[in-house]
């Protein structure tokens, strides 16, 4: 299993709105810089997360995004799930009648788990708690020669 880059970077986005919203909102043109990524293609992510309920945009001069919600009520898991939809290992997890073994299937319940597993670990990391662990990261990062 691989996760897309437009998840890996979705979250990374998020991380920086949240560090850099507050007071004012942040660009496009600011985040595509800071992550070094296309303005058109961070444009391409913020618009579902948006649409998702997890960014409100504000036009203008002193235009930009911002959460919707304290960094705190926004997981992992949230984020993942506007991107890329349900997370779901194989189709008989969420859908039973999508196999005709789902009854019988002796591998069945290790993909069940495993989808727990990955979905608790999303829904346990909050953005408030990524946008602390940048700045430790941050504040390690030594520049002397």
């Amino acid at each position: 299993m691989k996760l897309s880059t437009r998840v890996r970077f979705g979250l990374r986005i998020m991380v920086q709105i949240a560090a850099e919203s507050d007071p004012r909102p942040v660009f496009s043109r600011r985040i595509a810089a800071q992550q070094d990524i296309s303005e058109a293609y961070v444009d391409q992510i913020l618009l579902p997360l948006r649409a998702g309920g997890l960014l409100v945009s504000q036009r203008g001069r002193s235009g930009g995004y911002r959460l919707a919600k304290p960094a705190s009520e926004i997981t992992a898991l949230e984020v993942v799930e506007v991107l890329e939809g349900e997370i779901r290992m194989v189709d008989c997890i969420c859908r039973p009648s999508a196999c005709k073994r789902t009854a019988t299937c002796s591998t069945r319940p290790v993909w069940v788990k495993l989808n727990q597993s990955i979905r608790e670990c999303l829904a346990a990391v909050t953005l408030e708690q990524l946008r602390q662990d940048s700045r430790l990261l941050a504040q390690k990062l030594d520049y002397t020669i």
